[in-house]
């Protein structure tokens, strides 16, 4: 009976802290793009996004070491995390660093909402994907990118204004690639040690081009820049990334991937509380239309394992 009560207390427990775990995922994921603008604005991107990177990636990596966990099993996985870092780090977290020059922050977090989309489509269209993509998935994406010509369609959009919007859909598109990448391969070793691998690996690139585009002169952080590369390196690698990790082990991941539907939500509220971002009717109407078409392809997903439920049966 006291292993039965203290199992149970302990699933609890558990639970508890697993949507503890979510809302911080929620929250803290979704203040990344307010303080990346704040860096930006007086860092040079490639280097402030590179050594946020290296600096959490060296800190996961020793927190590995103390566990007594093992990084990797062969050299195989530890290519295999590089590329999903190249690819999600680099060129998808890079290219918003980049972005957020010349977007509000509330806008940065809005386009990269679409990344479901664009795994949806990869999903689609790729080899060893979904053989069969489901009208509500289809409605969803046109729907979601017709948000997404709300958003950019801007009467007065600069060509720099332009560029950005551009590259938060590359980044977009990259993020999507590497997960895609990473989904579909066997990754072995311990969590926080493929974690710091991909962060050193994305972490390295985004320094190289930092320092071949000449960025290194510019490197001069004011106490904001430190406290913004602060913030993401502890409160946005190191709490945001441990926090997903837990939350997935312990709750379903349909229910997990709901983060994206939250992040622009605080990214938005966060941009006009603290840096005064203009928030029009134009833009909230583009947020709705954008959650909405997301909503809509990843309910085709979940649709399926919902009516095999018992509960969802009758009889």
């Amino acid at each position: 009976m006291f292993r039965e009560r203290l199992a149970r207390q302990t699933g609890d427990n558990r639970l508890n802290y697993a949507y503890i775990s979510y809302g911080t995922v929620c929250l803290v994921w979704g203040s990344t793009y307010l303080a990346i603008r704040i860096g930006v604005a007086g860092l040079p991107p490639a280097l402030f996004a590179g050594l946020r990177f290296l600096a959490a990636g060296f800190l996961l990596f020793l927190i590995n070491r103390w566990r007594g966990e093992k990084t990797f099993h062969d050299w195989a996985a530890v290519r295999t995390r590089i590329v999903v870092g190249i690819l999600l780090l680099f060129a998808g977290n890079g290219l918003v660093v980049w972005a957020e020059e010349w977007v509000s922050s509330g806008t940065a977090a809005l386009l990269v909402a679409t990344v479901p989309l664009f795994m949806a489509v990869m999903d689609a269209l790729t080899p060893g994907g979904k053989k069969k993509t489901s009208l509500l998935s289809w409605m969803g994406l046109a729907v979601g990118f017709a948000g997404v010509a709300l958003l950019t369609g801007q009467p007065h959009a600069g060509a720099r204004d332009e560029r950005a919007v551009a590259g938060l859909l590359l980044a977009s598109f990259f993020w999507a690639a590497g997960s895609v990448y990473a989904h579909r391969r066997e990754m072995t070793g311990s969590i926080l040690g493929g974690a710091a691998v991909e962060m050193l690996a994305g972490g390295a690139a985004l320094s190289l081009v930092g320092l071949l585009t000449g960025e290194a002169p510019l490197f001069h952080p004011n106490p904001q820049g430190w406290e913004a590369l602060a913030y993401l390196v502890v409160f946005g690698s190191l709490l945001g990334y441990t926090s997903y990790a837990y939350a997935l082990q312990h709750l379903p991941a349909a229910r997990v991937a709901t983060y994206a539907y939250v992040n622009p939500v605080v990214a938005v509220i966060l941009g006009s509380l603290v840096l005064h971002e203009a928030f029009t009717a134009r833009v909230g109407l583009a947020a709705a239309v954008i959650l909405g078409g997301v909503v809509m392809v990843q309910g085709a997903g979940w649709l399926p394992v919902v009516k095999q439920n018992a509960w969802f049966r009758r009889g």
